[in-house]
């Protein structure tokens, strides 16, 4: 009978234990994190410049036919523009301002591309330029509403 005491004592302790190990080998010290990763994800991704991939710099070249000069220079405008857009939304966010005023921002830088495209394109690249994005943005509408509202 003593031993059966004993037995239904030491099952106890030992469970408990070995559940302070298991849990001590989960639960670990928070290390302490460095600068970078203290910045959100989307901090990260404001604070780098905006670069386009080889893909989309050789569906331009394709859709636009650029030649060997033009590419770099549209490149060039195209990253300082993404930067600019981006610089754009991110005050906006920060701010939670009207999006009229965002849009009319937006909206001046396009126009400001479209002026300094102008400057290395043809009128034809800046034509064809105008429906490409025109078909991406379709695209995007179209996936937006494809995609089935999800819970928050």
């Amino acid at each position: 009978m003593a031993m059966r005491k004993a037995f239904y004592l030491v099952i106890p302790v030992v469970a408990l234990l070995t559940l302070s190990m298991a849990l001590g080998s989960v639960v670990q010290e928070p290390k302490k994190e460095s600068e970078a990763s203290k910045l959100s994800q989307k901090d990260q991704r404001e604070s780098e410049k905006p670069k386009l991939s080889e893909q989309e710099i050789q569906v331009l070249k394709d859709r636009l036919k650029l030649t060997e000069e033009q590419t770099p220079k549209v490149v060039a405008l195209l990253e300082e523009d993404l930067a600019v857009r981006q610089e754009i939304r991110s005050k906006y966010d920060k701010e939670q301002a009207d999006s009229k005023a965002m849009r009319d921002e937006l909206q001046k830088s396009r126009q400001q591309l479209f002026n300094k495209l102008g400057d290395v394109l043809s009128s034809e690249q800046v034509s064809e330029y105008r429906k490409f994005l025109g078909e991406r943005r379709k695209e995007r509408r179209e996936k937006r509403k494809a995609k089935p509202d999800q819970p928050d």
